[in-house]
């Protein structure tokens, strides 16, 4: 916490400013939410999943007067109401048809809350929900659009964990998290304070790309910062992909993308390009929603949801003389009818990072009703290191990853609340950080991946009733980081 003197003119004394959840030091990192009719609670979650309140049961106190113990200290709750601002319906949940009471898409094509397509590097792209406990409401935007704007995000390991840096088309932003993905790419509203986009379709002389930027190519950027490195891409046709790295890029001493390129030092290697097994597959998904790592040994990963084909993923060393490159197939999950960026706005492969930046997780769900997932989790610091898989088939609700600490992922299986079944959703799986050896040219695994221990979730106030919560790390999570030290 931060001692403030108080201004003079109040005669002295000084202020302590509160921070953390509710003013109580610790940051909330997960919202644990549930909605079933009208109402909708959410929960805040600490850095290992507990409650950030104590929370009680819903019992009769007494029948005169008729009243109820306020079962919901600690969380927030939105019940069925006529003032608007209170009802789950007029939330950006809501209006995004994100709260039916079935973790899927049902005969009513309500989407669920949350789902591997649904996942950004901030958390729901819907609502903002924050450390403090406080959460902010898109409810300007259309359906879908929160998703598009936080898929524009890319994968970049830079230090200020308060901008999310994103690419759409030829411009590069840096995006702050105050509602980040509020307003359109071509705006400057919720540009970080005293950061300027770069159009790089602008640059000129040394710096040039020499190609065209798709229009539609999303996140098409990866951003290292050891390297001061920066890959860029687009699609040149089908399963083809024009490259180039700008060096010299320093976001920690220039966040705003414009100064970063106008520094001093700044040049760019020799433009190439890359193709790609089609595997039958040539649509937006497979050109305009594909990712590219670029890692602390130079090396380049590449990852893409074939849907059907399941996730692919792909190695090369960028060539120094502009030949083309046929990169090195490292291997893939399966797939069955599903949808991708192709078949609408809430639906193709997601991404998001861990808080150090050092590993990349890449997936989608395993059916077109968002149940299931299939998630690659890719190393960042070696480009030959083996990549950890997660592919779980399951049918009847979703499943997918969140970041955990600062170095790894949780993977979160959604269930039904009913009566006194199970808690509705726990943690099956973890992927962590065990080594980050630049150098091995193979044999190598930084990455743990393990199933023990489980994490299970506590139940919602409301028995006998059917809904499926949902978890999702806070929008803020990556600039909290987690302390060891309350272990």
């Amino acid at each position: 916490m931060a001692f403030i003197p108080s201004p003079a003119s109040t005669g002295g004394g000084g202020g302590l400013i509160k921070t953390g959840y509710g003013g109580l030091g610790s940051p909330a990192k997960y919202v644990w939410l549930s909605t079933y009719g009208n109402q909708m609670h959410a929960w805040y979650l600490d850095q290992d999943f507990n409650s950030m309140a104590p929370r009680y049961n819903q019992f009769n106190q007494n029948s005169t007067p008729s009243s109820y113990i306020n079962p919901h200290g600690g969380y927030v709750y939105l019940p069925q109401s006529n003032q608007n601002y209170a009802n789950a319906g007029a939330t950006g949940y809501g209006q995004h048809s994100n709260q039916n009471s079935t973790n899927q898409i049902g005969s009513s094509n309500a989407f669920p809350p949350m789902s591997a397509s649904m996942m950004s590097n901030k958390g729901n792209p819907f609502v903002g929900h924050y450390a403090s406990g406080s959460w902010c409401d898109m409810i300007e935007h259309g359906n879908g659009y929160g998703i598009t704007y936080s898929r524009h995000y890319f994968n970049s390991d830079h230090p200020d964990k308060r901008i999310n840096y994103a690419m759409f088309g030829a411009t590069i932003r840096a995006k702050d998290l105050g509602l980040s993905s509020q307003t359109n790419h071509d705006t400057e509203a919720h540009d970080a304070d005293g950061t300027v986009r770069q159009r790089l379709d602008l640059l000129t002389g040394s710096l040039a790309p020499t190609f065209t930027f798709h229009n539609n190519q999303n996140h098409n950027a990866s951003y290292n910062h050891k390297l001061k490195k920066l890959l860029v891409f687009s699609n040149n046709g089908n399963n083809a992909f024009n490259c180039v790295i700008y060096t010299g890029i320093d976001f920690e001493a220039n966040p705003s993308p414009k100064a970063a390129f106008a520094a001093a030092g700044v040049g760019r290697e020799t433009p190439f390009s890359i193709s790609l097994p089609s595997w039958g597959l040539t649509n937006n998904e497979t050109r305009y929603n594909l990712h590219m790592i670029l890692c602390n040994n130079g090396g380049i990963r590449v990852a893409s949801w074939q849907q059907a084909n399941g996730l692919r993923a792909w190695k090369f060393d960028p060539p120094s003389d502009g030949s083309a490159v046929s990169p090195t197939y490292l291997g893939g999950t399966t797939g069955t009818t599903s949808y991708g960026a192709d078949q609408g706005t809430e639906y193709g492969a997601s991404m998001i990072t861990s808080t150090d930046g050092k590993t990349v997780c890449i997936m989608a769900p395993y059916y077109y009703y968002h149940a299931g997932c299939m998630a690659h989790f890719l190393d960042k610091v070696n480009s030959n290191s083996t990549i950890s898989v997660i592919q779980d088939t399951q049918s009847g609700d979703v499943r997918y990853a969140v970041p955990y600490r600062d170095d790894g992922f949780a993977f979160f299986q959604g269930g039904n609340i009913y009566a006194n079944s199970s808690g509705g959703g726990y943690i099956s799986q973890w992927v962590t950080r065990t080594s980050s050896n630049e150098t091995a040219t193979s044999g190598i695994n930084n990455l743990k991946h393990t199933t023990n221990p489980s994490q299970m979730f506590h139940k919602f106030h409301v028995e006998n009733t059917t809904t499926y919560p949902t978890l999702f790390q806070c929008t803020d999570y990556h600039a909290h980081p987690y302390n060891y030290s309350a272990r």
